[in-house]
């Protein structure tokens, strides 16, 4: 299959894959982000069987991650950053 230039994003690599960014996507909503844009469940026509997932876009989010030595990150409202 050729690449096209109209395509921004092309499939995930596999059905685990696409598996795995949809339960992270549900892992936010289950620790309180707000979901503004979901993406999952995504097809394109005429690749309905492909492993796709839109864009998703969160709100109200609150990181902890070790590896970030420990910080916290805590975004600001979509609302504020788009103004």
């Amino acid at each position: 299959m050729a690449i096209s230039v109209a395509v921004a994003v092309g499939p995930v690599v596999t059905a685990q894959h696409r598996d795995r960014v949809c339960g992270l996507v549900e892992s936010g909503v289950e620790q309180g982000a707000t979901l503004v844009v979901d993406g999952r469940g995504y097809t394109v026509a005429g690749y309905e069987k492909g492993f796709f997932t839109g864009a998703s876009l969160f709100d109200n989010v609150y990181l902890r991650d070790e590896d970030l030595s420990g910080r916290d990150f805590r975004s600001g409202s979509v609302r504020d950053a788009c103004a």
